[in-house]
């Protein structure tokens, strides 16, 4: 005898993200390798401000204008999943 059973297929998990934690000034662009599309990306200070909201980011986010610091992230991606983490800011003295 047999039980139905019903299974339920989920997005192919995400490999190969590349998150840069260290951002310097001779290249302040935020840039995240192989970030589907529909993620969304939110970014906060160390007050827990949030300074940045994309619904798609589109790697067009830049630190320019924000002073040296760590900052959160938390990515939301459109199978429901999220990551948190940190990147350091780091804008030289010119």
């Amino acid at each position: 005898s047999y039980d139905p059973v019903l299974v339920k297929v989920l997005d192919p998990p995400i490999i190969n993200l590349n998150i840069p934690t260290f951002i310097t000034a001779s290249n302040p662009k935020w840039f995240i390798t192989s970030l589907p599309q529909r993620t969304q990306v939110l970014l906060y200070n160390i007050l827990g401000q949030m300074i940045y909201k994309s619904s798609n980011y589109e790697n067009d986010f830049s630190f320019i204008g924000l002073p040296s610091a760590t900052y959160f992230y938390s990515l939301q991606f459109s199978n429901g999943e999220m990551q948190k983490g940190k990147v350091v800011w780091f804008n030289s003295p010119q």
